[in-house]
């Protein structure tokens, strides 16, 4: 099957509606926050700080890279916010202990997220949404490259 591109960027523009359309969903420490609320399905993520998107993501299974996102190592995550918000330097792959614990109460009071399912296409569909939303702090050109 070939699709024509106004037919892949309408995919594309409803694919977004959607994500954006779902509810809000807190974070928590909670081990069980990631089986509530995510499915072990692969799909796209989006983060947000104080309800502004901050970054969007894809993976082969969110409710997997959910639970990843509580460790600096891990994920971007805590990085991103640690340079809007703590400006801390690493060390090694983590913060202190200290700026760990700040940046663990910050995700409680203000972070939030929004998943949808997609079983392909997802590397190419997280690319076209980076690029309709340039706010974003994704690192850009990460796995492939983003075209106007």
């Amino acid at each position: 099957m070939n699709l024509t591109e106004v037919q892949i960027t309408a995919y594309a523009k409803h694919f977004e509606e959607e994500l954006f359309a779902k509810p809000l969903i807190a974070f928590s420490r909670d081990k069980t926050w990631t089986a509530k609320n995510f499915d072990a399905a692969a799909g796209i993520y989006a983060i947000y700080d104080k309800g502004a998107l901050i970054y969007l993501g894809e993976s082969a299974n969110v409710k997997l890279r959910m639970q990843e996102v509580k460790r600096t190592y891990n994920h971007t995550l805590k990085k991103i916010l640690n340079n809007l918000h703590f400006k801390a330097k690493l060390k090694g792959n983590k913060f202190s202990d200290v700026i760990e614990l700040k940046l663990n109460q910050y995700m409680l009071d203000h972070v939030t997220f929004k998943a949808k399912s997609l079983a392909f296409g997802r590397l190419e569909m997280e690319a076209m949404l980076i690029e309709r939303n340039p706010r974003v702090k994704n690192k850009k050109n990460k796995r492939n490259k983003t075209t106007k």
